[in-house]
Parts: structure tokens; C-alpha cells; sequence
């Protein structure tokens, strides 16, 4: 999944805007420190951060390997059918290390989220006690940063083109994202009502 290129310009302003270094194509060779104490990231660029504290990001790696030992089908985590079965019809799998067909993806998908794993949970559950249910619903996604809350419902790729709705000056606006005259996503900045419709819009497989 990308944002919009509107987006990522939006947020690097804001955040540089406030002070916020960000260093783009940049990585870390090492970090310097007294062996107690971390005292500056060295970047492979040759450039030294000072720094007392140092957040790592790695990415997700799905723990499949209880399923691998089990012998049901991984790839990209465990794989699951659209109910959320393995390739073992007793046991079904959920949450971050499910990867499982995403109609709105259009491909196996994992989705590292609350709103994934809480909604996969209540499908399963209604399946597990006699109502057989496939996982369909719409994704969505969310994160504050400082005053801006982002919240994006539904998967968009690069190519799909992007209409903006109301002033981003205002820092209140949503970006409609579609493909094939489809919606596919839309990202709202401080905008909670039209994240919410975007949700029902996305989930009526509508063509607004």
C-alpha cells in the first residue's frame, strides 16, 4: 500500500515545519555510545546524529514457524483460505501473521493492524459457531502524529489517481483514490465523518 504523493508532502512539511529532521535515503552503519549509553547514530553516508535515545524500526516478520512445524502452507506467513481456514480444514488461522485474499488488495494479503485482527476474531468466531462466514471486511488505518490525526480507509497503489476534497491549508482535507473509476482509498486529515463514510462506501463495493 502507498499514500499519496500529496500525502508524504504534506506530512514532510508538517513534520519539518516543527523541527523534525528527516533523512530520506539514509541508513544506519552504527551506533556510538560508551557501551552503556548510546551517544550518536553514525549514517552510512558518513554524517554522525547525536542522539541519547535511538528508536529501531525493523518491520513485521510473521512467527509462522509453529504452522511450518505443523506442516500447513506459509509464504508470507501463514496461508489461509477466505474463511480464514488453513490448508489443515481444522485449524484456521488470524491477526498479523494471516495472509489471506484481500478483495481489496486484489492479492494474499497480511495486514499488521488492530481493525484486521479484531474483525478477523469476530468472523472466525461467527463461523466457529455455526455460521460459516467469509472475511470481507474493509480495511482501514490510523496514526497521530503531534495535532494531525491521518486516518486512510481502503488499499490504494502508486498509479491510482488522487482528487482532493477541501483546503490543506486548513489542515482538515481527504484524498479520494481511485482506479479504473473505482474508489480505492481515501486518506482523511482531521476529518473523522468522512473517514467513517469512506468505510460504508468501500464496504457497499459502491462506484461513487
Amino acid at each position: 500500500m502507498g499514500v499519496s504523493g500529496a500525502l508524504r508532502r504534506y506530512f514532510t512539511d508538517a513534520h519539518s515545519a516543527a523541527g523534525i529532521r528527516l533523512g530520506f535515503n539514509e541508513a544506519v552503519a552504527a551506533l556510538d555510545g560508551d557501551g552503556s549509553r548510546v551517544r550518536a547514530a553514525l549514517g552510512r553516508s558518513g554524517e554522525r546524529y547525536p542522539a541519547d535515545r535511538v528508536v529501531i524500526g525493523i518491520g513485521v516478520e510473521p512467527n509462522s514457524e509453529l504452522a511450518t512445524a505443523a506442516d500447513l502452507a506459509t509464504t508470507n506467513g501463514i496461508d489461509v483460505d477466505s474463511y480464514l481456514r488453513t490448508s489443515d480444514p481444522h485449524v484456521w488461522a488470524i491477526g498479523d501473521c494471516a495472509s489471506f485474499p484481500c478483495r481489496y488488495a486484489g492479492t494474499a494479503s497480511r495486514r499488521e493492524s488492530v481493525q484486521n485482527a479484531v474483525d478477523q476474531a469476530r468472523t472466525l468466531a461467527r463461523t466457529l459457531t455455526g455460521t460459516p462466514t467469509e472475511y470481507r471486511e474493509a480495511p482501514w488505518f490510523w496514526s497521530h502524529q503531534g495535532s494531525l490525526k491521518l486516518q486512510i480507509a481502503g488499499i490504494a497503489d502508486q498509479p491510482d489517481y488522487s482528487i482532493t476534497h477541501s483546503d490543506p491549508t486548513a489542515k482538515k482535507f481527504s484524498i479520494f483514490r481511485f482506479r479504473d473509476d473505482r474508489l480505492t482509498c481515501v486518506e482523511s486529515l482531521n476529518s473523522p465523518a468522512v473517514h467513517l463514510a469512506a468505510r460504508r462506501v468501500l464496504a457497499s463495493n459502491s462506484r461513487p
